[in-house]
């Protein structure tokens, strides 16, 4: 829909002085041309419409949020919210993408031009206007960093980019032309230590291998460096860690080990700078999975993991009454002499049977304990909400549903109990079965999955490729591949049964298997005659419960970071799976439920998501 409600002429523009009003803005830049224009529409609006339109328009031309590379397109809204959005390109009309090609006439300021012929390249796709854009956007990015509006110059240079090769750039030259003017922006930047918004722009040039690797990797280098000086660790982190890919991709692989150390280190840094433990426990865990892809620093992350128990520990005092006891200063040597010196398939076994499932019978008494010493906070209701900010569950307040608060208090436990047996026993004994057996290979696990009551004969691969790639860290792919194969195993396992697991659509007359969501509570008690009560509120907890983990919903509609898969939960999950293959191993099911079948997992019904 168009932003105006009035259509403007060629002719309302001559008498706009479009030059005298953008020299009141106090800054050379678009989005501080916003306020100009909106005072001019607010004096205008009783006076002279169609000065009052054309500054309503101008104004929402500033109000474009430029993002490059955004998968809605370079402009995006303001601002939105569930009643609205302010405006984009798309909302232009014919008469205003007109208007605005006249405007760009009359207007000699490099930024606005560049804004303005944007537009109309979005719009319309005038090619003619993208040419300008191009130019214009060349002029703006020189002119804002001699104003020392530093801050707005890597995304207008990174359009600029995007924008020439779109149009052929590289064949024309245009494209090196705006690379090289970015080349002594950033050694200039360097020069003076200037480093607010520089790290946009050295990506700009390390990502398409422009100039010489080696000089963004030593100003990389010495940005990070001056950071450190001044304390701010958190963003020398990142210098450290472009300085790596820079020098990585020089050849000089010594040069970037060394930056990814001090990457890590940072990490440290930013840790003895903290005075809360909590906080400290999470940069300190931050810096031993940064090392993980250092070669050769097994010391080191002996010596982080050290320290990370220790904060942990504290992190619980810290808590007070919120957190359940565990001491955890004897746990990790205890975890790493069960597995130790031990064959590859001894060493699975003591690993999974290093833990048990927590008792519900016991986070129950816990919950229960809890509500009696702290019966105002039993009485209230919260709210947990995912990635998005989104409320994806909630806890009631324990006046209208004791039990429901009972059970929400349970679910909190048993996440705090993940990280506690996570940190204390299982990626200990993990990282130990991998330091005696670094070649492990998936061969080397078919002792596990042979005739396996657990794992349906089609499916031994993504269980095996699943559970190896977790013993190596690889949890992203370990979730991937495990959750769906979990949620399989538990319909074989109901179907053996007899339990019928398919619903009947009316709709479509299609019959979907059941969502995990069901399986665990509408067939809770099938699940628990094999399973019992403790790994069922387990596998709950973690793959489908709002106030727990809610792994399978979150991973598997795409709402999980790539940082999150080093969760606690996710590497919890990834034990309990090997867990319930070894129990299925050594205690095997009743014979009613193993029978073996080529169809076992096969059904091509689809799950409901």
């Amino acid at each position: 829909m168009p932003i105006l409600k009035l259509k403007i002429t060629v002719e309302d523009l001559d008498g706009f002085d479009f030059k005298s009003k953008l020299e009141e803005s106090p800054k050379v830049t678009v989005e501080s041309y916003r306020s100009v224009f909106e005072n001019i529409m607010n004096e205008q609006k009783d006076k002279d419409d169609n000065k009052a339109s054309i500054a309503s328009l101008l104004s929402a031309i500033c109000t474009f949020a430029l993002r490059p590379n955004h998968s809605e397109g370079p402009f995006v809204p303001f601002y939105s919210s569930p009643e609205g959005r302010s405006p984009i390109p798309s909302d232009l009309s014919q008469n205003e993408i007109e208007v605005l090609a006249e405007i760009e006439n009359k207007i000699n300021d490099s930024d606005f031009n560049a804004r303005i012929s944007d537009v109309i390249w979005v719009a319309s796709k005038n090619h003619k206007a993208a040419h300008r854009a191009v130019d214009h956007y060349l002029s703006s990015i020189q002119k804002l960093e001699e104003a020392g509006e530093h801050i707005y110059v890597p995304n207008r240079a990174l359009r600029a980019v995007e924008l020439a090769s779109l149009l052929g750039g590289k064949k024309t030259g245009k494209t090196d032309e705006i690379l090289n003017v970015i080349c002594e922006i950033v050694r200039k930047r360097v020069s003076n230590n200037i480093v607010i918004r520089t790290l946009g722009l050295i990506d700009i040039l390390i990502d398409r291998d422009f100039g010489s690797m080696l000089d963004w990797a030593e100003a990389s280098k010495k940005l990070a460096e001056f950071l450190e000086n001044e304390k701010k660790f958190d963003v020398s982190r990142m210098f450290w860690e472009r300085a790596a890919k820079a020098f990585q991709k020089h050849g000089d692989s010594e040069a970037a080990t060394t930056a990814l150390i001090s990457e890590a280190e940072s990490y440290v840094k930013l840790a003895d700078s903290s005075e809360s433990e909590m906080v400290k426990s999470s940069f300190i865990r931050s810096a031993f999975e940064a090392y993980r892809s250092i070669p050769d620093t097994d010391e080191r992350r002996e010596e982080l993991h050290k320290q990370l128990l220790l904060h942990q520990e504290k992190a619980l005092q810290e808590m007070g009454t919120i957190s359940t006891p565990f001491d955890l200063k004897d746990y990790p040597e205890k975890a790493k002499k069960a597995v130790e010196g031990k064959e590859l398939i001894e060493s699975l076994y003591s690993l999974a049977f290093l833990d048990h499932p927590i008792k519900v019978s016991e986070l129950r008494k816990g919950a229960e304990k809890s509500a009696e010493l702290n019966p105002l906070t039993f009485m209230m209701s919260s709210e947990r909400v995912n990635a998005l900010g989104r409320v994806v569950g909630t806890k009631p307040n324990g006046f209208d549903d004791y039990e429901g608060a009972i059970v929400s208090m349970m679910h909190d436990d048993a996440t705090r109990y993940h990280m506690l047996a996570t940190v204390g026993l299982i990626n200990p004994a993990r990282q130990q079965v991998l330091a005696d057996h670094p070649n492990i290979d998936i061969r080397d696990l078919e002792p596990l999955f042979s005739h396996n009551a657990f794992i349906p004969n089609n499916r031994k691969l993504q269980f095996a490729h699943g559970l190896l790639a977790g013993f190596k860290g690889e949890f992203i792919i370990s979730a991937h591949l495990l959750i769906p194969q979990i949620e399989n195993s538990l319909r074989v396992i109901l179907q053996r049964m007899g339990v019928i697991t398919t619903g009947l659509d009316s709709s479509n007359r299609r019959q979907n298997e059941q969502s995990l969501n069901v399986t665990l509570y509408d067939y809770q008690p099938h699940l628990e005659k094999i399973f019992g009560e403790d790994i069922i509120f387990e596998l709950q907890n973690l793959l489908v419960e709002p106030l727990g983990a809610n792994l399978r919903n979150e991973i598997m509609h795409g709402l999980v970071s790539d940082g999150n898969f080093y969760s606690y939960p996710v590497i919890y999950l990834w034990w309990l799976t090997l867990h319930l293959c070894c129990i299925a191993n050594q205690t095997p099911l009743p014979e009613e439920y193993i029978e073996e079948s080529n169809e076992n997992g096969d059904s091509e019904t689809e799950s409901n998501t």
